[in-house]
């Protein structure tokens, strides 16, 4: 009988750390669930209020200064043409240059904050 009890004992402590093993596991995981949605909170929020304000200053200095060519160019419709041509070339190169100038600093920023670096 002895055997059968220390047996028992033994398969019940280990149900007990597998059960604690398993409810640590699941506190951690709600934790850094918690904590990327919070740091992708913050940073939409950011974006949206600096991008905002940035992106009107930005409309801002476009009109002006197609305005301020028009007057030298003595010709509002040609300042608006040579603006919007810019205006698309720069989106193309953009285009071009997302991957090595937008993807992968993305991703090495989001790659701090995701995984864990132990040390």
């Amino acid at each position: 009988m002895s055997v059968l009890d220390s047996v028992k004992l033994a398969s019940k402590k280990a149900t007990e750390s597998g059960e604690d093993y398993i409810d640590a596991t699941q506190d951690y995981i709600e934790l850094k669930v918690f904590q990327q949605l919070s740091f992708l909170f913050a940073l939409l929020a950011k974006i949206l209020l600096i991008g905002g304000l940035c992106f009107m200053g930005l409309i801002l200095v476009i009109v002006a200064g197609v305005l301020a060519w028009g007057d030298y160019l003595e010709n509002d419709n040609l300042a608006l043409l040579y603006t919007a041509l810019i205006l698309f070339a720069l989106g193309t190169l953009i285009y071009l240059l997302r991957k090595p100038l937008i993807d992968s600093h993305i991703i090495k920023k989001i790659s701090k904050t995701f995984f864990i670096q132990k040390k």
